[in-house]
């Protein structure tokens, strides 16, 4: 487990200081994801976010401590988290668009977008399978880190309010 020896400093602030935490997120995410302005459905998306990462964390120490073939399940997992990173990043986008829109408008551009989401998750958990560039069934488990951080979300955010 020498990636929590390298980096227990950031799970002592995301413990015991997690609005310090957040903050060093948020700079962190606003550079990833151009667009992030601090609107209250912003501050929503880098509370998911953390929540997945949270996930992903959690799911690499089980890998690491407990389960043989570790390299390629690690590669399947953050495959897998990854996914859902991009995916609750897009849902934020596409939800965002849509709220400009009329009523009619805004439920095609969400159907739209849902269907585009799970298409480009599918096709990549086809990649996964035919190359087999990591476990398929870890990516699928990561791909949950989405759900997993939506549980987390009200959460992180009430110990961000702290």
């Amino acid at each position: 487990c020498s990636f929590l020896w390298e980096h227990w400093r950031v799970f002592v602030i995301f413990i015991f200081w997690p609005a310090k935490f957040m903050k060093m997120i948020q700079g962190r995410a606003t550079l990833m994801f151009p667009g992030l302005t601090g609107t209250n459905r912003s501050d929503t998306l880098i509370e998911l976010l953390c929540g997945i990462l949270v996930y992903g964390v959690i799911g690499q120490l089980v890998i690491l401590c407990f389960l043989h073939d570790k390299i390629w399940l690690s590669i399947g997992w953050w495959i897998g988290v990854l996914t859902a990173v991009l995916s609750a990043y897009h849902m934020w986008w596409g939800l965002d668009r849509a709220l400009d829109l009329g009523e009619k408008d805004a439920v095609k551009s969400i159907t739209f977008y849902n269907m585009l989401r799970y298409a480009v998750i599918v096709v990549i958990m086809g990649v996964v399978m035919v190359t087999e560039i990591g476990n398929p069934l870890a990516a699928v488990f990561g791909v949950f880190g989405l759900k997993a951080g939506a549980y987390m979300q009200p959460f992180i955010h009430k110990r961000k309010r702290r």
